[in-house]
């Protein structure tokens, strides 16, 4: 990850009030992590990085398998799945990036 990353807002996920940090990957697309917003420490990355597949500059991928890619939809951060995409042995979905 670049290091010229802004925070966002705060969410709660898993019971940790979380700083939702919006990062870039070495290829400029965007990242979007979560830290604990009392100690700094990373909690997750919702983002998924793959650089063979081709997506639009305001488009992420996320990760699927937590609850958190509804949890963003939700807040307002991501919109509603646009694509799924095999990775490895899982999906992970396609979404148009609101809140930046």
């Amino acid at each position: 990850m670049k290091k010229d990353w802004k925070p966002i807002k705060q969410i709660t996920f898993k019971n940790c009030r979380c700083n939702v940090v919006r990062g870039f990957y070495s290829n400029n697309r965007t990242s979007l992590q979560l830290y604990d917003s009392q100690n700094g420490m990373p909690i997750t990355t919702a983002t998924v990085n793959i650089p063979d597949y081709v997506i639009k500059d305001d488009q992420v991928i996320i990760k699927s398998n937590n609850g958190l890619d509804k949890q963003l939809i939700e807040e307002g951060f991501i919109g509603p799945v646009i694509g799924e995409i095999i990775n490895g042995n899982h999906y992970v979905t396609l979404h148009k990036l609101l809140y930046i």
